[in-house]
Formats: C-alpha cells, sequence, structure tokens
C-alpha cells in the first residue's frame, strides 16, 4: 500500500524542507563538537536543541510531498558519488538571521551535484529559496542559528577555538522538514566518481 503524507496541523510560515547532505562519522562529530561549545559558553546552540544532523543543504523550499519526492532523490542519490568536502572558514550572513556557519569550498565537483539537483528540485519544489538557487547557493555547514546581534561576536570567537579545515565527505542526502527536524529519508549516495571530476 503506498504511504501519503498528511501535513501536521501546527504548520506555519516557518516550516519548510530542506534536502541536506549530511556529513561523515568523523566530520559529523567535529561539527557536534562545535555546537556543545556554544551551548557550554551559554549561547543559543538550536541545532544542538533541535537535535537537528550536521549538513550542507543543497535546497530549501516552502512545500514538498516527501513521500513522492524520495522516489526521485533515491534515483538521484544512486547516480552521484559522495564528494569529499573542506570546511575551511567561519563565517555570518549579513542579514538579521543570526546565523554563524563554516564555509566549504565550492569544488567543481559540489557545484555540478548541486546544478544536477537543482534541475530535479526545481521541478516538484514549492516556493524554492533562491539563495540555494545555482549562481547564488553558498555551500555551508551551520553551527547555530537566532542569535541576538549581541552574541553574533561571542559565538563567533568560541567557534574560532576549534581548529579549521575540518576533512569530511558527504555521504547521504537527507529530506527534513524544519523547524524540529523530521528526518523523512536519508539516502546513501552510492554513485562511480565522475570522469574528468576534480576538486
Amino acid at each position: 500500500m503506498r504511504r501519503s503524507y498528511t501535513p501536521r496541523a501546527w504548520h506555519h510560515r516557518w516550516v519548510n524542507f530542506a534536502i541536506e547532505l549530511f556529513l561523515d562519522e568523523a566530520g559529523d562529530a567535529r561539527v557536534r563538537e562545535i555546537w556543545e561549545r556554544i551551548a557550554a559558553a551559554g549561547l543559543p546552540s538550536r541545532l544542538l536543541e533541535l537535535g537537528n544532523t550536521p549538513h550542507v543543504s543543497l535546497g530549501v523550499c516552502a512545500g514538498l510531498d516527501p513521500i513522492d519526492f524520495e522516489r526521485k532523490l533515491g534515483e538521484f542519490a544512486a547516480r552521484e558519488p559522495a564528494p569529499h568536502a573542506t570546511l575551511v572558514s567561519l563565517g555570518t550572513f549579513s542579514n538579521r538571521q543570526g546565523v554563524v556557519f563554516l564555509g566549504v569550498i565550492a569544488t567543481r565537483e559540489l557545484i555540478e551535484l548541486h546544478e544536477r539537483f537543482d534541475a530535479l528540485f526545481r521541478g516538484v519544489a514549492r516556493d524554492p529559496w533562491e539563495y540555494y538557487r545555482p549562481g547564488r547557493w553558498v555551500p555551508h555547514c551551520t553551527l547555530t542559528t537566532a542569535l541576538a546581534p549581541e552574541q553574533v561576536a561571542p559565538a563567533l570567537r568560541v567557534c574560532a577555538e576549534v581548529p579549521l579545515p575540518i576533512q569530511t565527505r558527504l555521504e547521504s542526502v537527507a529530506i527534513v522538514e524544519n523547524p524540529d527536524g523530521v528526518v523523512h529519508a536519508r539516502i546513501p549516495l552510492g554513485g562511480r566518481a565522475r570522469s574528468g571530476s576534480r576538486s
């Protein structure tokens, strides 16, 4: 019997679906260490509080049927090799969302994977976020969000205590419903390395 998806009654304007690349075990542990340091400093560590998984988002949208999209994403994942990622810098976005993140080197391998993903995603996503479209996407791994303006500098100082870069592999892709981080599907990347693909 085919599964069906029923949106939960508490949906509001902050709810969205994110398609996320999850880090390998070693990279996951390094990022979680930073989340813990943020919390220990008495600062909001939202992803730790919500039980999220360290990730690099490929796309975000306001609406999506995760059951229907899981099959398409599975076919995509089967073709895609797990890319290497270098988390090399610490930053914040120039907006009022109070985000601190680790910047990921935008290798050709990663950019081309994102372009192939976007061609799939834009056909099924409702109101996809423009920040994640090719040409605008800034690959990053979020460390915390929703900081007050006066908390951003202290959070950056705490995060700067952890040596960089962090070398990792992006091993799986997941459909995540936010804000509470419900993982509807997590699919390993399993394709062979593409001919001529370089960092």
